[in-house]
């Protein structure tokens, strides 16, 4: 007969009437008695508690793991391209050169730089100063011409950008259009081909609007 409280003389002995175990919440095989006096034995499956982070366990792990892990990443972050040292630079002078990527010299020189002008107030003291526009220059060529310069100007600092101007209202079905300059020599290539009601293709050279610009 299961037995859950024990009285002895007016005293109670035992008393397991208000004990929340049962066999659902304790470990797999222990054994324990339940509030009913009832002996039970637990189905609660192990759990393991791993020692180090994996890809591939499912189980939970300890605290001080996780813990040392996050105060590792500080020397692992990843800034740009450049891999962090312990710490993070706390001035130029502290950065690695390389090869690739803008040196301590090279930002110390352009802050300098700066520097000068704003004590200056001279433009030409500025390094990696940024083009100016000379001349604008805009005009009509057609297929094979060569886009003249302004006076004084030298091609190696010129831009051009090119576009039909127009078409034949009567041509029409107009299958392939072709029309580009070469930066380096001006030189433009502008052509239509056309095909008609009746099939025949036509080779067309329309008339080309350029633009040029110089920059200093």
């Amino acid at each position: 007969m299961a037995v859950n409280k024990v009285v002895y003389d007016g005293a109670t002995l035992v008393d397991l009437t208000s004990d929340t175990v049962t066999a659902d919440n304790l470990a797999a095989g222990v054994k324990a008695t339940g509030a009913d006096g009832k002996p039970i034995v637990g189905l609660l499956p192990m759990v393991t508690i791993d020692a180090e982070l994996s890809d591939a366990s499912e189980n939970p792990v300890q605290n001080k793991v996780i813990n040392a892990a996050f105060s590792g990443l500080g020397a692992k972050m990843k800034y740009g391209f450049q891999s962090l040292s312990e710490r993070i630079p706390e001035k130029l002078t502290d950065l690695e050169n390389d090869a690739d990527y803008a040196t301590n010299d090279m930002l110390l020189t352009k802050m300098n730089a700066l520097a000068k002008v704003a004590t200056s107030g001279n433009y030409d003291d500025l390094i990696n100063k940024p083009h100016k526009v000379s001349h604008i220059m805009m005009g009509q060529l057609v297929q094979g011409g060569i886009i003249p310069i302004p006076q004084g100007a030298n091609r190696e600092n010129c831009y051009y950008a090119v576009w039909i101007s127009d078409l034949s209202q009567e041509l029409k079905n107009v299958t392939q259009i072709v029309c580009k300059v070469n930066q380096g020599s001006g030189r433009v290539i502008c052509r239509a081909t056309i095909e008609d009601a009746e099939g025949n293709v036509t080779d067309y050279k329309p008339t080309v609007n350029y633009l040029c610009i110089v920059y200093e």
